[in-house]
């Protein structure tokens, strides 16, 4: 592993420990709504880990393909909290898949909390590469093979990039559960406890 990736590892990690240590015990009101966007939340903090722990040892390209389902939990959590109506929330409930990706950035996009638009950056900018590793596409094949034999490899800014994100996503996912909680302590000291981590922006080194 190269020094640049040891760094971003061990701020990710630190983050991870921190996110888990604020959310432990948080409590917050029973709906069907809360209880549903909370677990996304929480699936979308423990893909962080998980992504961590693959870097860790060394399976760069199962972590890479932890991008999406990350990001999708994210997204999922946020449109049931944000903008899902009660009877979406009982059709989820009993198995139907939530909107298009697409339909969810836009409607999540028109809540104050998403107008900068950010969501759908990072939708153009990254989707497809996060479908191909997740689904084993050319970019995960590439990585793995040269014409005549099985060859690992993997890019260390590529490595940073993906513990970047996740630990961005990780931190969002911490902010909806303060949401849910309503607290706005919980959101700030996440964010402060972020920054300490990763400095004065809410952007990884």
């Amino acid at each position: 592993m190269h020094a640049v990736e040891r760094i971003a590892l061990q701020d990710s990690i630190s983050w991870a420990e921190e996110c888990g240590n604020l959310i432990e015990d948080v409590n917050f009101p029973y709906s069907s709504r809360a209880r549903i966007s909370a677990a996304l939340f929480h699936l979308c903090i423990e893909h962080h880990s998980g992504i961590n722990a693959l870097t860790h040892n060394d399976l760069y390209a199962s972590a890479l393909a932890l991008r999406r389902p990350q990001l999708d939990s994210y997204l999922r959590g946020s449109w049931i909290l944000n903008c899902a109506t009660e009877e979406q929330i009982e059709l989820f409930l009993s198995g139907k898949d939530p909107p298009h990706v697409d339909t969810m950035i836009k409607l999540l996009e028109t809540q104050e909390n998403f107008a900068g638009g950010i969501l759908g950056k990072i939708k153009t900018n990254l989707w497809r590469s996060l479908c191909d590793f997740t689904h084993g596409g050319m970019l995960q094949v590439t990585a793995r093979s040269t014409l005549t034999e099985i060859q690992l490899s993997h890019k260390p800014e590529q490595t940073v990039q993906t513990l970047g994100m996740s630990s961005i996503l990780s931190l969002l996912a911490c902010v909806g559960i303060a949401e849910i909680a309503k607290s706005d302590k919980l959101a700030n000291d996440a964010r402060d406890k972020y920054q300490s981590i990763y400095g004065g922006a809410i952007t990884p080194r």
